[in-house]
């Protein structure tokens, strides 16, 4: 929060911005040019590198701002890419969920959205569409079926209750 209701940050808040994005910085030539690093292994030994003019934390900081609070250091749009200007981005963790490499894309009517995505588009929990696919239906059929009314209403242990208690108030019937 700034003093006085001004949109200019404090001092105080300029500082911790800066650190914060120094942390990123550090953290992002650490995994790509440290073979100490726990994280090379999947950046600086896959031949993931940070081009030569952000090796200078001013020319970083020039070039991608300082880093929103909420926000990490995401390789966007080629998650393969190397970490240079026009392949960077402050992104959040549910922004960087949809950027992974091991997300399942799948391209409907020439759109390409992840598994998740594309079941928030059709409004269908993946595990409904999962248990389609396991059965044999095939992706595109699996995420736009709708889902049956009644199975969206009660869950499965409520309907197991149902047909307990009709059996039984049949059985006490007769």
């Amino acid at each position: 929060m700034t003093q006085n209701n001004t949109t200019e940050p404090t001092i105080n808040e300029m500082r911790i911005a800066i650190k914060r994005t120094r942390s990123s910085w550090t953290s992002m030539k650490d995994r790509c040019l440290n073979p100490k690093s726990g994280k090379f292994s999947r950046y600086g030994a896959c031949g993931i590198t940070v081009c030569e003019r952000w090796l200078v934390f001013e020319n970083f900081l020039a070039d991608m701002g300082s880093r929103p609070d909420g926000t990490t250091l995401d390789r966007y749009p080629n998650n393969a890419g190397n970490y240079e200007p026009g392949n960077c981005r402050w992104a959040t963790d549910s922004e960087q969920q949809l950027n992974r490499t091991n997300n399942r894309n799948i391209t409907i009517d020439g759109v390409t959205k992840s598994f998740k995505q594309w079941c928030i588009h059709f409004g269908i929990n993946m595990g409904t569409v999962y248990c389609r696919e396991r059965s044999g239906m095939d992706i595109v059929s699996a995420l736009s079926t709708p889902v049956k009314k009644d199975y969206q209403k009660e869950s499965a242990m409520q309907r197991w209750g149902k047909q307990r208690l009709t059996a039984l108030y049949k059985t006490i019937k007769q």
